[in-house]
């Protein structure tokens, strides 16, 4: 995986254009990524797969893709995320961060720290990937409105009524 990191950032639109030449080729890529990054990567059998996407919604995915050609575009975000200096910036606000178990990569807490100064929950979730929101919609959901009543309920973030 580091690899192709290094290519979609050094060289996205050769990665981006390939693709939107062949559909095949896009298949293959779109569907290898959903089954790594999901949890299915220890598991050779397409069932792994099918037991958390339908083949509609695999497929719907893959046809916005190839429809509107927007993989090239999509892949850019790689490149212009590792040259955007602000990316680097601290961000100061409440945050709140979740860490699924299928994720590729797990940041070490002293960069997350760093990252976000306000860290007001951290959540380990027991199932999901980088898909998350596509693979465990109410959990993340779930999380999120958990996240939303701590800062609503923080003496920081409290607003006094006039």
């Amino acid at each position: 995986m580091v690899f192709l990191l290094v290519l979609l950032v050094t060289k996205p639109e050769s990665i981006g254009v390939a693709m939107n030449d062949s559909p095949v080729g896009l298949a293959n890529y779109i569907l290898e990524k959903f089954f790594i990054w999901s949890g299915c990567e220890t598991d050779e059998s397409f069932a792994c797969l099918e037991s958390k996407f339908s083949k509609d919604e695999l497929l719907t995915n893959i046809m916005l893709y190839w429809l509107t050609g927007s993989m090239p575009s999509a892949l850019r975000l790689y490149r212009e995320n590792m040259l955007d200096k602000s990316f680097v910036c601290p961000i100061p606000v409440p945050t709140g961060l979740a860490n699924f178990p299928h994720m590729l990569v797990e940041p070490p807490q002293a960069w997350l720290h760093r990252a976000f100064p306000n860290i007001v929950q951290f959540t380990e979730m027991p199932l999901g990937g980088h898909f998350a929101a596509f693979q465990e919609p109410q959990l993340l959901a779930d999380d999120v409105w958990k996240f939303v009543r701590k800062v609503e309920n923080s003496p920081k973030t409290k607003t006094k009524a006039p």
